[in-house]
């Protein structure tokens, strides 16, 4: 322990040295006090390394990797041609410094000043912030890609885009219709949403839409649309994206449907028409509402069967003797007309004529002869007890007419029939009549279908007449002749066009 007033003094390795002694000698030497000045200075200024060079690369890799925000602003109906579109970006350290590194843009497919007009997307920037609007003429699908290095890594954000592409109109369903009627438009890259134009003779009118996909959109003509030859086209979306045209004709139409036939039954009487099925004489008579319009009344005859001996004798002989049949014949009895509906199917006018059902509608005779064998014929005679009636049920008779246009007026004519019905034998003779009754049932269709063919000349003339008659009164629509019918779409009623 130092004596009091003493001064402290230090030691290494023991030794003790005096104050100042050092400096002492280095001011006794003047080239050793240059050497410690020198490396004092390079101490205080060192010199950038490789390594410290390369330290803020380490440092960006040890922060881990940079936020990268990429960005693609459009209108909300999406990118269409020559739109604005501007592309945002924003890369950053995650302590929040901004990223000085370079930094690269690439577009697949390329979409640089040739595609994009006179306004670039840079492919190479120092600029870790910014925006760049321009204007959209691409047409496709692609990226927008944003790459840049650091730390020997490469990181990236991308950005996906998909221009709305144009629609483009192929067919359309029909070519020509009225108001009203509706058009099927296909097509490619229809949208799902837009307008649908009629433009007649530069009158613009909206179609309504009733069905709109990508594909395909069904329209209907708008009521008093300009009439005459003209064009359809869509705009898609907000309407910003127009498509091709596809010429189109709106034509003056009216429509023969169900009302349109009640009300030529009505003023036809079609009701008050009889049709009767007999033996003893069958007729078809019109009402004087059909008279007037060139209908006529028309008489006919149902044929009979006839079987001879050969055919059945011998049978009924084994179970009706002593009594043989030599002859049997059927004729129709008195079937009478229930009712006439009028239709329209598959483009034809349908007459149906119901007829009633009471039972034996055919009635059947055996010419017998009363025997005692071996003695010949006491007596001959016609007996309705050995012939078995044959029922008639759910007899139906359907015309159908088609529809032409003759000097400029409707027409229906080649008529066809169909006789439905069917026909039951209750008796023990079933068997042996069955051949000779399926040719005699023919017999009595083909012969029925025959007379109505004939006569419904008249019917169709004066339905004819009738029709015309209410179209040209009809008001709003002056018919003066009619240029074509055809069937509607369903079929269930008749489109007309007219001048």
């Amino acid at each position: 322990m130092p004596a009091p007033g003493a001064q402290a003094t230090g030691f290494v390795g023991g030794t003790r040295k005096r104050k100042g002694s050092f400096m002492k000698r280095l001011s006794g030497e003047p080239y050793l006090l240059f050497a410690w000045l020198l490396v004092i200075g390079l101490l205080a200024c060192p010199i950038k390394s490789k390594a410290q060079a390369s330290g803020h690369l380490r440092n960006c890799t040890l922060s881990g990797p940079p936020t990268i925000s990429l960005g693609l602003s459009a209108p909300p109906d999406g990118i269409y041609r020559n739109d604005e579109v501007t592309l945002h970006w924003d890369v950053r350290y995650r302590d929040g410094r901004p990223w000085d590194q370079e930094i690269s843009f690439r577009t697949e497919p390329p979409l640089m000043r040739a595609n994009i007009g006179s306004i670039s997307i840079p492919e190479r920037t120092r600029q870790t912030e910014g925006s760049l609007t321009f204007r959209a003429h691409w047409q496709g699908r692609g990226i927008i890609r944003l790459e840049t290095h650091c730390g020997g890594s490469l990181y990236a954000r991308e950005i996906a885009y998909s221009p709305v592409e144009a629609p483009n109109l192929d067919t359309l369903s029909v070519t020509r219709a009225g108001e009203r009627e509706r058009v099927i438009i296909r097509g490619r890259a229809l949208g799902s949403s837009g307008e649908v134009q009629l433009v007649v003779g530069g009158a613009t009118a909206a179609m309504r839409v009733q069905s709109w996909s990508d594909t395909a959109i069904e329209v209907s003509v708008p009521e008093r649309a300009a009439v005459g030859a003209g064009y359809i086209q869509i705009f898609k979306g907000r309407g910003r994206a127009q498509s091709n045209s596809i010429n189109f004709r709106v034509v003056k139409l009216l429509v023969v449907d169900r009302r349109r036939l009640q009300f030529a039954h009505d003023l036809l009487g079609v009701s008050r028409i009889q049709v009767h099925l007999d033996d003893g004489g069958s007729f078809i008579r019109f009402p004087q509402e059909m008279k007037s319009r060139g209908a006529a009344d028309s008489s006919f005859t149902v044929p009979r069967l006839e079987v001879r001996p050969s055919d059945v004798g011998r049978a009924i002989e084994t179970l009706l003797s002593p009594v043989r049949v030599e002859q049997l014949r059927y004729s129709v009895n008195d079937i009478n007309l229930s009712g006439i509906a009028l239709s329209i199917s598959g483009g034809q006018l349908v007459i149906r004529i119901s007829f009633e059902s009471n039972g034996a509608e055919v009635k059947g005779k055996a010419y017998v002869c009363t025997t005692l064998p071996p003695l010949p014929c006491i007596d001959r005679s016609w007996d309705d007890s050995l012939a078995p009636d044959i029922e008639a049920n759910d007899i139906v008779i359907t015309l159908r007419l088609t529809p032409s246009v003759s000097g400029g007026a409707v027409q229906f004519g080649s008529a066809t029939a169909t006789f439905e019905g069917s026909f039951r034998i209750n008796n023990q003779l079933i068997n042996t009549l069955a051949r000779q009754f399926g040719d005699y049932e023919n017999r009595i269709k083909s012969a029925a279908n025959d007379a109505l063919v004939s006569a419904m000349g008249g019917f169709s003339s004066a339905l004819s007449n009738a029709i015309m008659a209410e179209l040209r009164k009809s008001p709003g629509l002056a018919v003066n002749r009619i240029l074509s019918v055809t069937p509607s779409a369903t079929g269930d009623s008749l489109r007309v066009e007219y001048e």
